[in-house]
């Protein structure tokens, strides 16, 4: 029997779905983005395994002048080959940072470095300002009018969730304020206990002895 993740990616044809999206979403920002072009030829015929560590959903990146392709399945052998820690998904690495993050195993890496250091300067290229991208659809104004929206919420979200986890913390200290000297006597009184078997043993070895010595 498959086990539960398998069975997703067999029933759900999750990693079709997945490069199908990256893919869509990778050359919508290379046509967006000025002056790609230097980017691209560098890394024109190569390809690069990405996958997350600990989990059997790798993608190769196939590179072209134009545009990237993104397959779940590739035969020949990848010019690079990332895995990468999940953390990273949230925070990516900068070019200037790559070392560090092998140095400190987030990134493993077989093959050419170059590769891998080219796709994430050409990541970091990208327009992603996300007003910039939905401006054709919506109008310049609504544009930046919604991202500063999403901005300020997302601001505002974040700081009652730092709210939240310093009240959190607050009344966890004054719980154990009050634990603490429970425990305490607790623990004293183990002690008593065990002291006073130390010394009643103390004393029966102390009486066998003098029964011995008469």
């Amino acid at each position: 029997m498959l086990p539960d993740f398998a069975l997703l990616k067999t029933q759900l044809m999750l990693p079709q779905l997945l490069n199908g999206g990256l893919e869509t979403l990778l050359n919508y920002l290379l046509r967006r983005t000025d002056h790609c072009e230097p980017y691209l030829r560098k890394l024109n015929g190569k390809v690069l395994a990405l996958r997350l560590q600990h989990l059997d959903l790798p993608l190769y990146c196939v590179f072209s002048t134009q545009r990237i392709d993104v397959l779940h399945h590739y035969e020949d052998e990848a010019d690079c080959t990332v895995a990468i820690a999940a953390g990273l998904l949230f925070n990516p690495p900068k070019k200037s940072q790559l070392s560090a993050c092998i140095n400190a195993k987030t990134i493993q890496l077989q093959g050419d470095l170059q590769v891998l250091q080219d796709f994430v300067g050409l990541l970091e290229w990208l327009e992603k300002d996300p007003a910039e991208l939905i401006a054709p659809y919506v109008g310049d104004v609504a544009a930046h009018s919604a991202v500063s929206f999403c901005r300020v919420l997302t601001t505002a979200v974040k700081r009652k969730y730092a709210q939240s986890q310093r009240y959190c913390g607050e009344r966890l200290t004054e719980e154990w304020a009050l634990l603490a000297p429970s425990l305490a006597v607790a623990d004293f009184c183990d002690q008593v206990k065990t002291l006073e078997k130390q010394t009643a043993l103390l004393e029966r070895k102390i009486t066998e002895l003098d029964l011995i010595a008469k």
